[in-house]
């Protein structure tokens, strides 16, 4: 039996996806869970909440459109301009690398 193999296994967590309307988070949806025609999707959390009046315009993403977008941007990112990529590494590093974290946390609890 063949594996499949996936090229991006990303987990979309709690908070990273906002609404473009209202500001509020994504939450995953999964609909005709028992069915073929299980879909993911993402939706408004106000909306599925509080109902359209308080988001009208905000509708459903698969989600598979949110990775291909994602794929695309990190696609024209990399070969766009690798600077960025660079920059970003060095930032990350720097913040991984920074103990002030540590030491205030220290200070808090010698307090």
């Amino acid at each position: 039996m063949k594996k499949k193999l996936k090229l991006l296994d990303i987990s979309l967590k709690d908070s990273m996806l906002e609404c473009g309307f209202c500001g509020e988070i994504l939450s995953r949806r999964t609909w005709h869970t028992s069915s073929i025609y299980k879909k993911i999707n993402w939706q408004c959390v106000r909306l599925t909440k509080k109902g359209k009046k308080y988001c009208p315009h905000s509708k459903g993403i698969q989600e598979v459109a949110i990775e291909k977008a994602f794929v695309e941007s990190y696609r024209q990112l990399c070969h766009a301009d690798s600077t960025v990529i660079d920059d970003f590494l060095k930032i990350v590093e720097e913040e991984i690398n920074d103990n002030t974290l540590v030491k205030d946390l220290k200070k808090i609890e010698n307090q």
